[in-house]
């Protein structure tokens, strides 16, 4: 009887390495262009979310009949909060007059550069002092600026114009 020798199908151990390898490089090539796209969105993020606070601080205040302020901490440990009393910082966050407080723990790897009080009139939500802004600025260095309008109404740009889909300053 003759025995047939068949060819057995499959990877040697060799090819396996090789296509390991070829994974490797591929995805630390990857790696620093998702990190940069990562610090890009959560700057862009944590834009958005002061833009829609400061639209929920301007109807709070118009619904109030009080003015209502949007205070700032700058730095690496930054905060802001929505008050009713200028006195009142987002770091005492107990304050019976802060109405909300964001800080650097919602928005890691996100730190507030320059900032300026956005305050908000209480009959028409308009702005008491246009145009003031606020420059977050990504942990890769992207910088985002959110500027508050006479209206009362915040608006995201983008200084450098790098970022796209968002405006030039």
């Amino acid at each position: 009887m003759k025995h047939r020798i068949g060819h057995t199908r499959g990877l040697t151990l060799i090819e396996l390495m090789i296509a390991i390898a070829i994974l490797a490089v591929l995805g630390t090539l990857a790696a620093a262009p998702m990190a940069a796209w990562a610090a890009r969105q959560r700057v862009q993020a944590a834009a958005a979310h002061l833009v829609a606070d400061v639209a929920e601080a301007r109807h709070e205040a118009a619904r109030r009949g009080q003015v209502l302020r949007v205070n700032f901490t700058q730095g690496s440990a930054w905060c802001y909060a929505i008050t009713v009393d200028s006195a009142a910082r987002c770091d005492n966050a107990g304050h019976p007059a802060v109405l909300k407080r964001v800080s650097t723990k919602d928005h890691p790897g996100v730190i507030i550069t320059l900032a300026e009080t956005f305050e908000l009139d209480g009959r028409s939500g308009a702005a008491l002092q246009a145009p003031a802004s606020v420059q977050l600025t990504s942990s890769r260095g992207d910088v985002l600026q959110v500027r508050m309008g006479r209206l009362g109404r915040a608006s995201v740009c983008s200084p450098d114009g790098l970022i796209k889909g968002v405006a030039h300053c």
